[in-house]
């Protein structure tokens, strides 16, 4: 191999004097002898090479030669010993190589070749002694007389590529030459020997310039981002690769050669600067990423006198690509040739200094600096010569791949480059990297046609692909009827099942037909109060039959129901009021009271009954249609307040009958109702199973303790459950850790919310009864209604590695669109991450009152077949797997799904602006060693102001919902910036501590270590351990600090009211997070209770109606 040549800027000259015996080994062998040692696949830096040799091949001839070959190198007589001072590399006089002649020819050709295929294997894969030696072998198998397999294979620590072609262009001169009987002695000895070399690398005097390059390194890539690369299609099992390896191969024909040789002298680059260039635009494309460093092989030949010598002097050079917002190609090539200048410049220090300098992240069995390299020859390889013998490559064992993905290209001797991918079949499928090479070549020839355009608006899929992105895996069109009104959809469940529970609480129920009449008592009250289409009503309940008799009273008078969490912070209540205009509200008795000075007109939906038992049957709504809007549902927004987002009831009835059509809902399921009703969950959880006849049971608290679930399963019956990811988890930790299964009779689970991860897929497995319980894993925004995609998970596959994924979204329910583009708007094929956008009837009509947050979001569909469609951009990130099934991977904005809610982090930063002396604010969600997403905020004192967490908390406490209060506050006096001048977010998360056990930090000071104790802080400190699971939680332990969530919390509160019969608030828990603040809130309860004369025992008021 030979690569560009750039003039030195320092003269190097070697010391020829005599090689010693001993000397320390380079830091390249270094690290190749501590992962010989350290990984499971010792063969992975074996290099083999094998030949097919046809004729009357002289096999103690050839033996002879590779013993010269042997004598004029020092390298391949060299092993490795470790002492004191370090590795040493120890020059044998004599250290034969490994050869052995096995003659195949009398066996059967089948039998020969899988012989054949096992010496092969032995051979590349069997693992040096690097102590021992010989790290040279030959295998030759005779096939037949005249047909020869030849089987080299060398140890990389004494042999590079470079070298292969030394020993070619060698062997067969040595062949020659004891074929008549001479011992080589007549051939000049190379001009430098390796430990020569290695001793000059070491001089002293180098010292200077090896400090000042590794200067130049540490300021290239001290804060380059993660190693790049291409989605794999199978999950690693770290520490446990087998690294082999397939080769993708193709070539770019001598038209595309030209075109290539042209432009590179045009822009005064070389032919390799326009490779690296292309595979960093085709990565960009795949992931996004702008901040690309690939690896570049070079010889590592720094002297001329290297150029004849056998050993491992190869190095590699990291290029860090770094993307502007619209570069065209031209504009990438001349930075990769900048780069690749300077890069030459700087290749004194070995790869192994710069990783130890720099002490990147490590990944057992990936490169810690790149995962995708470049190898360009600048001639063709050589090819064994042996007189009077045919002879050609031959690929006779397992291929090795040193890279996950290394693109290796040769100009040939007829003008064409002939290139190939190499990659690990532990990751990739090979189809995924023959779509990846074509997309490679044609982007690449696109972009030399077109070399100042803007590379975005290149295309590298063809237009077969391209119909398959955006209308095949689109092909979702259903005929439901979807301009029914609510009322003759629930008259039709009247006639054919009129006396069927429609809801169960408790021990009430409701049947259709009560149902139907309550719902018309409050329409026609409703509408003799003048409310009718597009107004918008509040509901404020708890979780009752109240509270779905209002929502669907609501629906039947032709207005829109808006949901007023009564668990809601009264200045967010007092935001919500105002911001949906509303023109009357329907709450619970003990919830009005939070109405009465707005002005607003209201009644309550358990004292006024009998007013809407006398208000008769609603008149038909004039005007209304499936277009008119049914809800209003707020989000976290980014302006620091929540956004509406206004759903139509067409939107309503295509995700109900897609939903059913989806998850096989039937009207002899039971179900649950488990969100809140002011979380878009509820939507489907409501009126999916009422609109199908199916019977819904309601549970008073939110959500339903855990603990809870299994006997509310058997006492309802249920056999239907929908939740968020966040629920199902842990119930799933729950139902593992007591070794059961899902009880029966339940048959199908929903879930969604956020990403399912696919070690919980595996938790699964051992609890679905053994496949009996179907699991639906969905994917939605609010602004889409709910969900718009799904996919049934199959069960487990012990001979599929493609099994367990993280992040399943699956594909589009009916009459819904999902696309996966690019910022251009261009679909991205498959292996390739894009942002989601979402076309179809499931779509909001917009944000309410915000027409620019709308049109932002809301865009005309460009792959429409009928004008006026519209796409919703999601800000998700999304890859499509070659079957078109989408995974999800991440978010494209500062938005999250967090608990199965989904929140903007900026909202928690503004709400800080407000709280005195905080200068700056930045939340993230970090990961817990254990795997645990934790919401943490950042937060900076303003000049010398002191802050205390307790008072941050409380503040945040009192402004947002309890799902928007991190768990983590952390105080720091500064914040790192980024090259760009923005907060360098993920340094602060980076810089958390966390406890051996995988939660952070709990206690708020230095505390001496503390014991339970005893008494109700000792209990509830009992409580957290227990629900925790890290150890022993002390009472001035802070829970959340300690790694608990608002699905924990609840769990904590629920199992304190079942002790002592008192309510705490979740508002109070994060004013008082530990077991000892806990415990004065539970006294101060108990006590109020016993002044007032009230009970402490558990009682649970149940709102039904019979």
């Amino acid at each position: 191999m030979t690569e560009i040549m750039i003039s030195d800027q320092h003269t190097r000259k070697a010391s020829m004097r005599s090689s010693p015996r001993t000397l320390l080994a380079t830091p390249s062998q270094e690290g190749l002898w501590l992962l010989h040692h350290s990984i499971a696949g010792r063969y992975l830096y074996n290099c083999p090479l094998a030949f097919r040799v046809r004729g009357n091949l002289d096999c103690a001839a050839l033996t002879a030669a590779l013993g010269m070959l042997v004598q004029r190198h020092d390298s391949l007589r060299t092993v490795f010993v470790s002492k004191p001072e370090g590795l040493m590399q120890v020059v044998h006089t004599e250290l034969p190589p490994d050869t052995r002649s096995i003659d195949l020819s009398a066996m059967p050709p089948q039998a020969a070749q899988r012989e054949l295929t096992r010496l092969a294997e032995a051979t590349s894969l069997d693992a040096f002694d690097l102590e021992r030696g010989s790290l040279v072998r030959l295998t030759i198998a005779k096939m037949a007389p005249d047909d020869y397999v030849l089987m080299f294979t060398v140890h990389h620590a004494v042999f590079d590529e470079w070298s292969t072609d030394i020993l070619i262009r060698e062997l067969g001169v040595l062949y020659r030459i004891a074929a008549s009987g001479g011992n080589g002695a007549e051939i000049a000895p190379p001009r430098m020997q390796f430990p020569d070399y290695a001793a000059w690398q070491r001089r002293p005097e180098a010292a200077p310039e090896i400090e000042r390059q590794l200067s130049h390194w540490r300021r290239c890539l001290m804060d380059a981002a993660a190693p790049v690369m291409v989605a794999a299609d199978h999950r690693p099992n770290p520490g446990h690769d087998d690294y082999r390896g397939e080769r993708q191969c193709f070539t770019l024909d001598s038209q595309a050669r030209r075109a290539l040789d042209a432009f590179a002298s045009r822009v005064h680059a070389p032919p390799a600067a326009i490779l690296v260039a292309t595979l960093a635009l085709v990565l960009n494309r795949y992931t996004r990423e702008r901040d690309i460093s690939l690896g570049y092989i070079v010889s590592g030949r720094l002297l001329p006198e290297s150029e004849s010598m056998i050993g491992m002097l190869v190095n590699s050079l990291v290029l860090r690509i770094q993307f502007t917002e619209q570069p065209s190609f031209e504009d990438v090539v001349q930075q990769v040739r900048d780069l690749l200048f300077d890069a030459y410049s700087n290749q004194d220090v070995p790869f192994q200094k710069i990783v130890r300098e720099l002490n990147p992240a490590r990944d057992v069995d990936g490169h810690p600096l790149f995962r995708c390299c470049v190898n360009y020859h600048v001639a063709a390889r050589e090819v064994l010569a042996l007189d009077g013998l045919q002879c050609e490559p031959f690929v006779a064992g397992p291929e090795i791949a040193q890279f996950e993905l290394l693109l290796d290209a040769c100009p040939s001797a007829d003008g064409r480059i002939e290139c190939r991918f190499e990659y690990r079949t532990n990751l990739f499928e090979r189809a995924t990297i023959q779509r990846f090479a074509r997309h490679f070549s044609t982007l690449l020839n696109a972009c030399l046609a077109a070399p100042s355009e803007p590379v975005s608006s290149i295309a590298f899929i063809d237009e077969r692909e391209r119909d398959l992105l955006l209308y095949r895996w689109n092909a979702t069109e259903r005929d439901y009827d979807t301009n029914a009104g609510i009322a003759d959809l629930l008259a039709a469940i009247v006639r054919d099942m009129p006396d069927k529970a429609a809801l169960v609480a408790g021990d009430g129920h409701m049947s259709y037909a009560q149902f139907d009449r309550a719902t018309d008592g409050v329409a026609a009250y409703l509408q003799k109060q003048g409310i009718g289409p597009e107004m918008r009503v509040g509901l404020c309940a708890d979780a009752s039959i109240d509270m779905i008799v209002g929502m669907f009273g609501i629906l039947k008078a032709g207005a829109a129901y808006v949901a007023l969490d009564p668990e809601n912070p009264p200045s967010r209540l007092a935001y919500l009021l105002d911001s949906a205009r509303l023109s009357f509200v329907l709450a619970q008795e003990r919830f009005i009271g939070k109405f009465t000075s707005s002005g607003l007109r209201s009644a309550t939906l358990d004292r006024d009954a009998a007013l809407f038992e006398a208000a008769g049957k609603p008149e038909s709504v004039r005007g209304s249609s499936a277009e008119q809007l049914a809800y209003l549902m707020y989000t976290s927004g980014s302006t620091g307040n929540p956004k509406a987002v206004a759903i139509s009831w067409r939107s309503v009835l295509n995700h109900v009958c897609s939903f059913r059509e989806a998850s096989g809902l039937r009207s002899n399921d039971r179900c649950m109702l488990f969100s809140s009703f002011a979380f878009d969950g509820s939507v489907e959880e409501i009126f999916a199973p009422l609109l199908t006849g199916a019977t819904l049971a309601i549970h008073p608290e939110r959500p339903i303790p855990i603990e809870t679930l299994e006997r509310l399963i058997v006492q309802h019956q249920l056999t239907f459950l929908d939740f968020t990811a966040g629920y199902w988890n842990v119930w799933l930790e729950l139902l593992v850790a007591r070794g059961k299964s899902i009880p029966e009779p339940v048959r199908q689970v929903v879930i969604g919310g956020e990403m399912i991860r696919a070690n919980q897929l595996i938790s699964w497995d051992r609890v679905d009864r053994g496949g009996e319980v179907g699991l639906l894993i969905t994917y939605g925004p609010t602004e889409a209604t709910v969900i718009t995609a799904g996919i049934r998970y199959q069960g487990a596959k012990a001979t599929e590695r493609t099994v367990y994924r993280d992040g399943y979204l699956g594909r589009p329910l009916g009459n819904l669109s999902i696309y996966v583009l690019d910022d251009d708007l261009q679909p991205v094929p498959p292996g390739a991450i894009g942002e989601l956008y979402i076309g179809g009837e499931n779509l909001a009509r917009g944000y309410f009152d915000a027409p620019a947050l709308t049109a932002e979001r809301f865009i005309p569909n460009p792959y429409a077949k009928e004008p006026g469609q519209r796409i919703y951009r999601t800000g998700d990130l999304a890859l499509r797997l070659p079957d078109g099934t989408l995974l999800h991977k991440g978010r494209a904005d500062n938005q999250i799904k967090f608990r199965g809610f989904r929140i903007e982090l900026g909202e928690i930063e503004r709400c800080l602006a407000q709280f005195p002396h905080a200068q700056a604010a930045a939340a993230a969600i970090a990961t817990a060693p254990n795997g645990d997403p934790t919401l943490v905020v950042f937060v900076m004192p303003a000049g010398s102001h002191e802050l205390n967490v307790d008072a941050v908390r409380q503040f945040l406490a009192v402004k947002l919902p309890s799902y928007l209060v991190p768990q983590r506050i952390e105080i720091t006096r500064t914040f790192p910036v980024k090259a760009s001048g923005k907060t360098d977010v993920a340094k602060l998360v980076e810089a958390l501590e966390w406890s051996n056990d995988g939660a952070s930090a709990a206690r708020t000071q230095q505390d001496e270590p503390e014991t339970p104790g005893d008494g109700m802080a000792a209990e509830i400190a009992g409580i957290f351990t227990a629900l925790l699971k890290r150890g022993t939680i002390a009472p001035r332990d802070n829970f959340f600090k300690a790694g608990g969530h608002s699905l924990l919390a609840l769990q904590v509160l629920s199992r304190i009211r079942q002790s002592h019969g008192v309510q705490v608030s979740i508002k109070d828990f994060y004013l008082q997070p530990t077991a000892e603040g806990l415990a004065e809130v539970v006294e101060r309860l108990k006590q109020s209770n016993a002044a007032n004369g009230r009970s402490n025992s558990t009682s649970i008021a149940r709102s039904s109606r019979t």
